[in-house]
């Protein structure tokens, strides 16, 4: 990439990120022009990030998915917002047409500003730390290139395909029996658009700052309905840790449960307003909602439960148009997947059995995933892998992380306010549908292998019942105490051997220069400093962007961190070349330069299946058909080789390029499928 390239993708891409801004600022102009502050700026971002959402899809849908594209429709979209927001700006806002009486809140004695100051201070110092851990992680992947699983096999290669096809609709089939191709990708949407804009997969490691930040933001603002926005933020922020080793792998953990506690956070700004709140909050909960539900599956049963529980508080007179506004919101920002799956193969959700509807063919994951429900009362399992699970993830506060959800749920069901109810009972509704979720315990019968890596499924149950002791009573009454509690529980999770990942020069530095901004930016006059430092940050993040990216591009698969880098970089030269795969993930043989055309060699089956050839001359004979110049096949671990592997060594059109422990590269010749297969 020439520094030409770099300028134009990156212009391009701050661009869009400034006219989605726009957009943002209007719509809060429009629909919550009293939400100013934290919260303000929470809306802002909600319709921002819907704003890109639709904008993808519209494009997506029309095969216009490009950066010439992405850029003119922003514009419009920003001067159209620009209009409305100056115009509609200058009017009131309606109001909604019965009165919402505000709920009763403890009336608490004034605590010396000192106290509030201190729990500031903790604050500032509790996110400084998390983004330092980020950055360390973000330096780790950019050095070895992305090897997280889950990112090369889904998140990154749905956005390589958005990117490189300019389409969002269809089906891709990224392995046999998979259930992935019927996710849901707002997440990776926004990725995709970011290959787009720059032409690299580069913004893709650090777009993970943005859903922490807005993390952070969404903490706050439940917080600042009752005047504790520092506790909530703190609180937090032991979760954020948790898998800041992640951090730089287009991960979309965060991107769905962000939106969950933004809708929170509307849902007590709203109550609050009371006789002052306008129609357009609900349309905001809805977007939050759908930004949820459109981001990750398992977001269903917890989102539906708070928006339910959003509109139960609603006083009847007025429920109707609330529903309906907050129904639109979901539609917008959330249906597209779902509509999409819907027209493709006939249900929107392909892997559940809903009667009436077909289900695509796939493995019945109770075959080799059991709930953690399952093994409750399984003694063993619980002592030897549920008990280290717990500990690997959450580090060595884990106890008093979940001890202190739990303590929050429980404190916010017995003595919150309406909101706060609702969002610990939907604490409750997320916990239980972990507990029963089949990929809880993911792994053979009495082999949960996956349960410590999917105990993320669990983070919005643990987000909200620490969402529900931030605003308690006591966090109240002695902030600045629940914030250091919180901040105790940060310090003993970030110590942990998982979390930070890069060497102890690395750390020391991230968090020096993370710790003197906080003080620099908590002791200027009126914010002037913290403005000064944010522009700063982004343009030093902007050039210093191009080495960076260089060294990313041409180091990436070079470290030997694990076997199959030596797989994935074997065809990193290679451009406009067709490659077939078979075991292993799409994403890394699409080159730097996402020019190569990669595709599983499979079959697809009746009612949407797909899976693999069942014998040498049917496998032998798509290879052919599908022109491809190389075959690559892995082997997993512990597993036989595939059959796949003998067909392909046993024709003399195939040429072996790499042979090792981690599986094969043959280049394949023009009478590749000539020669008769071998007798089994």
């Amino acid at each position: 990439m020439t520094v030409h390239q770099y300028v134009v993708g990156m212009g391009s891409f701050l661009g869009v990120v400034l006219c989605a801004a726009i957009v943002g600022l209007a719509g809060r102009r429009v629909f919550a022009p009293r939400w100013t502050g934290a919260i303000g700026a929470l809306v802002v971002v909600v319709i921002a990030y819907s704003f890109l959402v639709i904008e993808g899809e519209l494009l997506g849908v029309f095969g216009r998915l490009d950066r010439k594209a992405i850029l003119i429709c922003a514009a419009a979209a920003a001067l159209i917002a620009l209009v409305i927001g100056g115009v509609r700006g200058r009017q009131s806002a309606y109001v909604l047409p019965a009165p919402i009486p505000a709920p009763r809140v403890d009336v608490l004695p004034s605590r010396p500003r000192s106290a509030h100051s201190l729990g500031s201070w903790v604050a500032s110092i509790c996110a400084a730390l998390v983004v330092a851990q980020a950055f360390v992680a973000i330096r780790a992947t950019a050095r070895s290139g992305n090897l997280f699983p889950d990112s090369l096999q889904f998140h990154l290669t749905m956005a390589a395909h958005f990117a490189t096809t300019h389409h969002t609709g269809g089906i891709v089939q990224l392995a046999p029996g998979s259930p992935v191709p019927y996710y849901t990708f707002n997440s990776e949407l926004l990725h995709g658009m970011g290959i787009a804009l720059l032409g690299r997969d580069s913004l893709s490691l650090v777009l993970t700052l943005a859903d922490i930040g807005v993390a952070l933001l969404a903490a706050w603002c439940v917080g600042s309905a009752f005047g504790v926005g520092p506790v909530a933020l703190c609180a937090i922020t032991p979760l954020l840790a948790l898998l800041g080793s992640y951090d730089g792998s287009a991960i979309n953990d965060w991107a769905a449960v962000w939106p969950l506690i933004a809708l929170l956070a509307i849902a007590m700004h709203l109550r609050k307003d009371g006789d002052q709140a306008t129609v357009g909050q609900p349309l905001l909960a809805g977007l939050a909602a759908g930004l949820a539900i459109g981001t990750k599956l398992s977001l269903l049963a917890p989102t539906g439960a708070m928006l339910l529980g959003f509109l139960v508080l609603v006083p009847n007179r007025r429920k109707p148009v609330a529903t309906v506004l907050a129904v639109v919101g979901v539609v917008i920002s959330g249906s597209y997947w779902y509509i999409r799956d819907a027209v493709a193969v006939g249900t929107p959700l392909p892997s559940e059995h809903i009667p009436g509807l077909n289900r695509v063919p796939m493995p019945d994951i109770q075959q080799f995933g059991y709930s953690v429900a399952h093994y409750l009362n399984n003694a063993p399992v619980v002592r030897h892998v549920f008990r280290p699970g717990l500990e690997f993830f959450f580090g060595k506060a884990w106890i008093a992380i979940l001890a202190l959800a739990a303590l929050g749920v429980i404190v916010a069901l017995l003595f919150g306010p309406g909101s706060a109810r609702v969002g610990a009972l939907v604490a409750v509704v997320a916990a239980a549908a972990y507990l029963v979720t089949p990929t809880g315990a993911f792994g053979p019968a009495g082999q949960p292998t996956l349960f410590a890596y999917n105990l993320r499924f669990a983070l919005p149950a643990i987000a909200l019942g620490l969402m529900g002791l931030a605003i308690s009573w006591f966090a109240r009454r002695w902030p600045a105490l629940v914030s250091l509690g919180f901040l105790a529980c940060l310090v003993v999770t970030l110590l942990g051997p998982r979390i930070w990942t890069a060497g102890t020069t690395t750390r020391a530095v991230a968090i020096a220069v993370a710790l003197v901004a906080v003080v620099a930016v908590r002791l200027a006059p009126g914010g002037r400093l913290g403005a000064a430092l944010a522009v700063v940050a982004v343009l030093a993040l902007a050039a210093g962007g191009y080495p960076a990216q260089k060294q990313y591009l041409r180091d990436r698969y070079q470290s030997s961190a694990n076997p199959q880098e030596a797989l994935y970089a074997s065809l990193q030269e290679k451009s406009g070349v067709r490659i077939g795969v078979v075991g292993t993930a799409l994403y890394p043989f699409l080159g730097p330069t996402f020019t190569n055309t990669v595709d599983y060699i499979g079959h697809t089956e009746t009612h949407h299946g797909f899976a693999d050839y069942p014998d040498c001359a049917s496998w032998r004979a798509a290879v052919a058909a599908g022109n491809f110049a190389f075959v690559v096949i892995e082997i997993t671990p512990g597993q036989p080789p595939p059959p796949a592997l003998g067909w392909a060594q046993t024709d003399p059109s195939a040429a072996p390029l790499l042979t090792d422990e981690a599986g094969s590269v043959f280049a394949v010749g023009p009478d590749f499928g000539s020669a008769s297969c071998p007798t089994e």
